[in-house]
Formats: C-alpha cells, sequence, structure tokens
C-alpha cells in the first residue's frame, strides 16, 4: 500500500512540473504504461526527457528496451525501480 502511494505521489509530482512547463509553452506530458508480467512499467516523457519506473523481471528487459525506442527514446534520463525484488527491477 505504501509503495503505490509513493509511486502515485512521485508521478503527481512529475506530472505537476510538467503541466507547468506545458502551460507556459513547453512540451507536453505524456505516461505509458506497459503490463510486464504482474506489474505496470511506466514509461514518463517531458520537455525531451524520459523516466522509466519498473521493467519487470529479466524476460520483460527487451519488450520495455524495444517500445521505449519505438517512442522515439534513446536515453532514459532516470530509472526508477520502486523496489529490489526482480520482478520489479530485473528487466
Amino acid at each position: 500500500m505504501f509503495r503505490r502511494i509513493s509511486l502515485f505521489a512521485l508521478i503527481l509530482v512529475l506530472a505537476l512540473g510538467c503541466i507547468s512547463f506545458a502551460e507556459s509553452g513547453g512540451d507536453i506530458l505524456e505516461v505509458h504504461f506497459l503490463t510486464v508480467g504482474r506489474n505496470d512499467g511506466i514509461l514518463i516523457v517531458c520537455g525531451g526527457e524520459a523516466a522509466f519506473i519498473d521493467s519487470g523481471s529479466y524476460s520483460w528487459g527487451t519488450k520495455c528496451a524495444e517500445y521505449i525506442q519505438s517512442c522515439g527514446i534513446t536515453e532514459l534520463k532516470y530509472y526508477i525501480g520502486t523496489h529490489a525484488h526482480t520482478d520489479h527491477v530485473a528487466g
């Protein structure tokens, strides 16, 4: 429960920062959700920068990388693993 609240708070902070940037004529915030096993991987794109949260287990790593590349992203500014279980950060 605490993890979900923390993750929601992080996304909210990133979204609010990008929304205020977008209102001043900047880029639009994009949030993409990917199924990575029993979990969600979250790609956040704003202002020419990208962050990714939770890549799932090892077998999902290629799917995540291919999706990120298909969005035209060649570099992540941040990778956030919510906690050190392999079903969240091994991908």
